[in-house]
């Protein structure tokens, strides 16, 4: 059991290091925009909730 605890935290701070890797900088250019943080919440939500192989909204494709 502890190996497999053990592999799935790798596995986490692996897929975490990518990441940070890709998000570098993005919330210093957001930021110039003045987005309120309940919006961005909001948008960070709704792309992480979105299929982009098959994206619609309300049964419409987009």
């Amino acid at each position: 059991m502890t190996k497999i605890v053990d592999e799935n935290h790798s596995l986490q701070q692996a897929f975490l290091n990518e990441l940070d890797e890709k998000l570098k900088g993005v919330l210093q250019r957001i930021s110039g925009y003045a987005v309120n943080e309940d919006t961005l919440r909001g948008l960070i939500i709704l792309f992480s909730d979105t299929n982009f192989t098959r994206p619609n909204y309300n049964t419409y494709d987009v």
